[in-house]
């Protein structure tokens, strides 16, 4: 009976909070209403065993076993409610951290499309930028550069790097000579014997990221890849996690452009 009586309590307790609180939800009203009747139902699973064996059964006709039974009647029921309490919160609370989590993921997901596609957009503003330039020169490419990592703390270097063939690798050689007073040179062997050279000719910041001038990012089979497949799609397209030059881990983003 006491377990109906707790009904009451609950429905009324549950609808007062849902009214005067927002934290409340309806959609979540019978769940609410479910707790409440389950915590109630428990103190009196536990609390009627206990006051009904401190009273003395003076009838001497009456079972002396009735208490024992109805003991553990009602602590069987106490542990089939504490069971289902316990099933119900841990089913509502994977599934509140599951939209919980799918959430967070969309609305990450949606900041780093927005953030790439800003990047692109601003990546074909300074690639249309360098096609203008009859003989792009390293003081060039530094100053159009300056403008684009000034304006976005997101992009950590960029670099300008030519393709060209392996017989024009010693022009190439030369001019990293001229423009570098350290003796700068192409590295990275091709991973096939036809395969073109495409070198870090320039790159922006120049601190910190020395190492990678001359590099021929094309040695790398994970950056040959990409590559590849930005030559036939004409589209740009990122890396995945890779060791860089200078020992840092990044995902690099390429873009291609044909100069005419």
């Amino acid at each position: 009976m006491g377990l109906f009586v707790n009904l009451i309590s609950s429905n009324i307790g549950t609808l007062s909070l849902t009214l005067l609180n927002d934290l409340f939800s309806w959609d979540a009203y019978l769940l609410n209403m479910m707790y409440w009747w389950l915590g109630d139902s428990s103190g009196v699973l536990i609390m009627t065993p206990f006051l009904l064996s401190l009273y003395t059964v003076n009838d001497e006709q009456q079972d002396s076993s009735q208490p024992k039974y109805m003991v553990v009647n009602s602590v069987s029921i106490l542990f089939v409610a504490i069971v289902m309490m316990t099933w119900l919160f841990v089913e509502d609370s994977n599934q509140n951290a599951d939209s919980h989590i799918d959430s967070n993921i969309k609305t990450i997901e949606n900041a780093i499309y927005r953030k790439i596609t800003t990047n692109v957009a601003k990546l074909q503003q300074l690639s249309h930028s360098i096609q203008l330039q009859d003989d792009l020169k390293k003081s060039d490419f530094l100053m159009l550069s300056d403008d684009f990592l000034a304006i976005d703390n997101s992009i950590k270097a960029l670099s300008w790097n030519p393709l060209i063939s392996q017989d024009k690798l010693d022009a190439a050689q030369q001019l990293l000579a001229r423009e570098y007073s350290d003796g700068e040179h192409i590295k990275g062997d091709p991973l096939s014997e036809d395969d073109p050279i495409v070198y870090v000719q320039y790159i922006n910041p120049i601190e910190g990221n020395k190492q990678a001038v001359g590099f021929n990012v094309y040695s790398n089979p994970l950056r040959k890849l990409t590559i590849d497949s930005i030559l036939n799609t004409y589209q740009p397209a990122a890396t995945q996690i890779l060791q860089l030059v200078q020992n840092d881990f990044l995902i690099h983003l390429f873009w291609c452009f044909i100069r005419f």
